[in-house]
């Protein structure tokens, strides 16, 4: 109330609540630093963190990811968070079918990564997520071309070419 620290008493009582495993209140306190701090970056992460890992509550982490990759857009690792979180909504666990936006998915999971590596180059996990993230979308146009007809060859020659152009990047 009297504002000391600016918004650093918010994240550190939800990080508080957090470790007691009460998320709610969590939620709770972030929301009302928001109201207190609405631009604070540190408050907007904090709030993208707990989301993460609620179901139902990713496109929530997403909105506010690209509000901070706004704000601070040479910020490499919040362009990594922003990649993984498409990257991982555009390939969903094994077993489960790719989204009807995977190509858009998949495409704003390239571009943040490769700003992310503009930024970083030698980052480690963004060079691998971006080689995962090639990877898997060859494996699914390998897959797309193996579920054709077998009479369906120049749809199978080119989904095959397109696999393997994925696989050399």
């Amino acid at each position: 109330d009297l504002k000391f620290g600016k918004a650093h008493p918010y994240t550190y009582l939800s990080n508080m609540y957090l470790q007691m495993g009460d998320s709610a209140n969590a939620i709770a306190v972030i929301d009302k630093g928001r109201i207190a701090y609405p631009d604070d970056v540190d408050l907007m992460i904090e709030e993208v963190n707990i989301y993460m890992h609620q179901p139902g509550k990713k496109q929530d982490a997403i909105n506010n990811l690209e509000v901070a990759v706004q704000k601070q857009p040479n910020n490499a690792d919040w362009q990594l968070a922003l990649a993984s979180m498409y990257d991982n909504m555009a390939n969903p666990p094994a077993g489960q079918n790719p989204p009807k936006n995977y190509d858009e998915l998949f495409g704003k999971a390239a571009d943040h990564y490769q700003k992310a590596i503009a930024l970083k180059p030698n980052d480690f996990d963004a060079l691998y997520n971006m080689g995962a993230l090639y990877n898997n979308h060859g494996l699914m146009l390998m897959n797309k071309a193996e579920d054709l007809p077998l009479n369906d060859k120049a749809n199978y020659d080119k989904d095959v070419a397109a696999a393997k152009e994925e696989y050399v990047k």
